[in-house]
């Protein structure tokens, strides 16, 4: 096909990917060379963290559990098969790993939902606990409020029992 942006972008996954694993995305440890050529048309890319699990004696295990998540997933969108899967353009390449270092929400939506909800918990920790403390008072008041109103109802029924015993008394004396 012909060359694109896509074929840029792929380019730049497989320069990351490379930078990072120190091995192609498709080359296998037993693999002589041959192979890896025909596996960049057939095979899907291999997970960073499977890359770096095989050659865990030249990686910290900081480093490995840094690409695991969403610098993997960065990686394989650049990397996919289809164009139309990868990036649209670098700038959005780019802004999803300018993202993954100041430890943001990837902007292109393909970073974890634990990762994308942490991320907004940990921004906007004072107003969520400050909503939250709203909303606990505003409970526990609720509760307190509908507990006294059935207290008082409880009384109310007392006292007209007795005002209705005091009627039914007074109303049984005869003056004559």
């Amino acid at each position: 096909e012909r060359t694109t942006t896509a074929t840029d972008v792929h380019a730049l996954g497989l320069l990351l990917y490379e930078l990072i694993a120190q091995v192609s995305p498709f080359a296998k440890p037993e693999d002589d060379g041959g192979e890896n050529a025909r596996a960049v048309l057939t095979h899907e890319p291999r997970p960073l963290a499977e890359a770096l699990r095989e050659q865990r004696s030249r990686f910290p295990r900081e480093l490995w559990r840094a690409v695991t998540g969403d610098l993997d997933r960065i990686a394989r969108k650049a990397l996919a098969k289809a164009p139309s899967e990868r990036y649209p353009d670098v700038a959005a390449f780019d802004a999803d790993l300018d993202d993954w270092l100041q430890g943001r929400p990837l902007r292109s939506g393909i970073g974890s939902a634990r990762a994308q909800t942490a991320w907004l918990l940990r921004r906007y920790r004072w107003p969520l606990a400050l909503a939250s403390s709203v909303t606990l008072a505003l409970g526990l008041g609720a509760v307190l409020a509908l507990h006294q109103a059935e207290q008082a109802r409880q009384q109310a029924r007392i006292a007209q029992e007795h005002l209705s015993a005091l009627l039914d008394v007074l109303g049984s004396v005869n003056p004559q």
